[in-house]
């Protein structure tokens, strides 16, 4: 993986968006709905706020929930997010041809 990923809660994005630009990030688009930053012109972060989604036949995209994934009392991903998150990243990085692509 060639950036950051991190998973954010939705409705902290405002948030979120405020902390990082004032260290210096700069707001570089978006993805699927999640928001890439440039912190330096060289590291990429990502805020997902979603684990795994997938398109459906349809065209829209199809959230799979999350947040059960998550240990608020560790403030982490549970073991089984973590992973989840790992799968999902090393099938979407070979399905664009290789990490980062």
């Amino acid at each position: 993986m060639s950036d950051l990923d991190i998973c954010v809660r939705p409705v902290d994005r405002a948030l979120i968006r405020d902390a990082i630009e004032t260290v210096g990030g700069v707001f570089r688009g978006t993805e699927s709905g999640d928001e890439q930053f440039l912190i330096q012109q060289t590291i990429g972060v990502e805020f997902h706020g979603r684990l795994l989604y997938r398109k459906g036949p349809d065209g829209a995209i199809v959230n799979y929930p999350c947040w059960e994934l998550v240990d608020s009392t560790k403030n982490r991903l549970t073991e089984e997010g973590f992973a989840l998150n790992l799968i999902g990243q090393a099938v979407y990085d070979l399905s664009k041809g290789g990490p980062g692509g």
